[in-house]
């Protein structure tokens, strides 16, 4: 609780979990976390594989609440309770291969689900409300150099089944 900048940061992580933790109140000295230049979050994991965060409470962190960010392979986010961040709830960039299930996402002042430059990712079952979208997705310049990885960028579109939205929830509405 109450960190300078993150709640739990991961870099290089490889099946790490982390499960049924409280993580609130993070970026307490107010880092940058807009325009392309922020680290901070509740949860931030970069350059990471087979990481499983669960069934954890991520509220009121003055940042994104669950940040993956760049090379991250495999990955599962479940069973979280994300709300009242100051940005996005959980958002996911420039990665491949995740889930993100059965999350309830409120209240954040931007993005409730945020997927940017992703490939081959599932979102199923989550209930997203009352945050400024509650889902949005885009395409991201940026690139990694791991080899044999594939993302969504505009030079490398991807086919619409390396993304599947199912049962989403958003202000009490199905998407799909």
């Amino acid at each position: 609780d109450r960190n300078g900048a993150q709640g739990i940061g991961m870099t290089g992580a490889a099946a790490a979990s982390v499960i049924g933790n409280r993580i609130t109140g993070n970026n307490a000295d107010g880092y940058v976390t807009k325009g392309g230049m922020g680290f901070s979050a509740g949860i931030k994991v970069t350059s990471s594989h087979d990481v499983v965060i669960e069934q954890n409470v991520v509220v009121g962190n003055a940042a994104s609440g669950v940040w993956f960010d760049l090379g991250n392979s495999g990955g599962r986010i479940a069973s979280n309770y994300v709300a009242r961040n100051d940005r996005n709830g959980i958002i996911a960039e420039v990665s491949n291969r995740f889930d993100i299930v059965s999350n309830v996402v409120a209240e954040n002042q931007h993005d409730g689900i945020r997927l940017a430059g992703m490939s081959f990712v599932r979102v199923v079952n989550n209930t997203s409300f009352d945050n400024a979208r509650d889902i949005s997705i885009h395409e991201n310049t940026r690139r990694v150099g791991s080899p044999g990885a594939t993302y969504c960028t505009p030079t490398n579109d991807c086919d619409t089944h390396d993304l599947m939205l199912r049962g989403v929830i958003a202000n009490s509405q199905s998407l799909i």
